[in-house]
């Protein structure tokens, strides 16, 4: 395989070898004048400039999903490197689903899972450019359904991933058995204490034994990706230390890959937010064409920025919370920017702000200001005081366990009421 830096020499000699070309025909065939010429061989090398740095592919995946497998608690996720979408799909007489999907990362990541009451089973599918499927075999087990398959040109890092489990196995007993215990009490947001517990202590004993795993094996592309999506999206340690295992842990060719310079961008971004306190400006459209730009809101209104999703499930039981800050608030000087991710269907999100009764300023699908924010990790809530500072953000490690909504409650009366 080869590594970048041999990658881009590949690159410099071909269009090398393509401007010697062009020198010959035009210096035998044409004769035109050197200052044309030169015109030419720059606008070439441009073009070429532009092609080799577009590194964007396809994937082309088929799925099939046994008879004996109920379809309807079938989700299916893609990773395609800047934003991780819910796929909408169909299975025909076979069933068989076919996926045509662009990505911009190493691999694109299909990750397929059964949900079955609260709990969900699955399994996550590592693809390039190379036509692919994943044939699912019916198995009698009763804790996974998803657990027997067939791959071509697909990989599922399937010792990692064991070796990642043995790692963290005691870590996770320990707050499998806490949160069976204290399930109601951790979702209710009236015991501080055991939130707290649970989220600042076990989950992030959890994620310590990732990165000790991740630091142990930085050659493995599966480190790579659980350290983008599992720590550094997840704000599991500070943006300082993130950077320092980017810089030191991996290889050229993860860092120096358009994934690796997106992930490192996004980790410099969060270092400058993490010692920042007022919010970034932006001007964008929302969904009826209105131009929204955070600076019109200065000096007259305090504002709730609110990144969510349609298949994010926390997102959606967060909403009449929102609601509820909405009706309480916006007579007394609060306004509600809601950013939602991409959903299957645009209709999808029509209804759901329809049915939630979303009735304030919504964007969709802008990518741009979701990496601005750096608000991979949703469902999040900035408040924005009238001065443009951040007051609340439940990025900050201090406010995870806010899942109630009371902290920011209780700022919003302090402040409005």
């Amino acid at each position: 395989m080869f590594s970048i830096k041999e990658m881009s020499k590949t690159c410099y000699l071909l269009k090398l070898y393509i401007i010697l070309i062009i020198v010959a025909i035009c210096n035998f065939s044409f004769k035109i004048d050197y200052y044309k010429f030169r015109k030419l061989v720059i606008i070439v090398l441009l073009l070429l400039f532009f092609i080799s740095s577009y590194s964007q592919r396809s994937i082309h995946l088929s799925i099939k999903i046994p008879k004996t497998i109920d379809k309807s608690k079938i989700q299916i996720f893609f990773d395609n490197g800047i934003s991780i979408n819910k796929l909408n799909y169909k299975c025909d007489e076979n069933g068989m689903s076919f996926f045509t999907e662009k990505f911009y990362s190493l691999y694109a990541v299909f990750e397929v899972q059964f949900t079955d009451g609260n709990i969900n089973y699955g399994n996550s599918f590592f693809l390039d450019d190379k036509p692919a499927s994943i044939i699912f075999q019916s198995t009698s087990s009763s804790i996974n359904p998803l657990s027997k398959y067939i791959i071509k040109n697909v990989r599922d890092f399937k010792n990692e991933k064991l070796q990642m489990f043995n790692t963290d196995s005691v870590e996770r007993r320990l707050a499998r058995e806490y949160e069976n215990l204290n399930f109601d009490k951790i979702n209710s947001g009236k015991y501080p204490d055991i939130q707290n517990y649970y989220f600042n202590v076990l989950l992030k004993n959890i994620r310590k034994k990732k990165i000790e795993y991740i630091t142990a094996n930085p050659t493995s592309y599966f480190s790579f990706y659980t350290f983008k999506t599992e720590i550094a999206w997840r704000s599991v340690i500070s943006p300082d230390s993130l950077l320092k295992i980017f810089n030191k842990q991996f290889p050229d060719s993860f860092q120096l890959s358009d994934e690796g310079n997106l992930l490192k961008e996004f980790i410099i971004s969060k270092n400058q937010k993490y010692n920042q306190e007022f919010a970034l400006d932006f001007s964008v459209k929302d969904i009826n064409n209105k131009l929204v730009a955070l600076s019109a809101f200065r000096n007259k209104y305090f504002v709730l920025l609110h990144f969510w999703a349609t298949w994010c499930s926390p997102c959606l039981k967060e909403l009449p919370m929102i609601l509820k800050i909405d009706s309480s608030f916006r007579n007394s000087g609060l306004r509600i920017i809601s950013i939602a991710s991409k959903s299957k269907g645009y209709n999808d999100f029509l209804n759901d702000i329809k049915k939630y009764r979303m009735n304030w300023t919504n964007i969709y699908n802008n990518q741009k200001l979701e990496l601005r924010y750096g608000a991979y990790s949703i469902p999040r809530l900035i408040l924005i005081d009238k001065y443009g500072k951040i007051i609340y953000d439940t990025f900050s490690l201090a406010k995870k366990d806010d899942l109630e909504l009371n902290q920011l409650m209780e700022i919003l009366k302090h402040n409005l009421n």
